[in-house]
C-alpha cells in the first residue's frame, strides 16, 4: 500500500540544517479499487 522514497527522505534528512524534524518518511499512498464503496 506505501511506496516508500528512502533516497529522497536521506536527502532531505541531511539537507535539515536546523534541525526541525528526527527524520523524514516520504512515501505515497496507492489508490485501490477492491474497498467496498470507494471508487479508485
Amino acid at each position: 500500500m506505501l511506496n516508500y522514497h528512502s533516497d529522497l527522505a536521506t536527502d532531505l534528512h541531511s539537507r535539515d540544517r536546523v534541525h526541525t524534524y528526527g527524520s523524514f518518511y516520504i512515501a505515497d499512498l496507492a489508490a485501490t479499487s477492491n474497498i467496498t464503496g470507494v471508487a479508485a
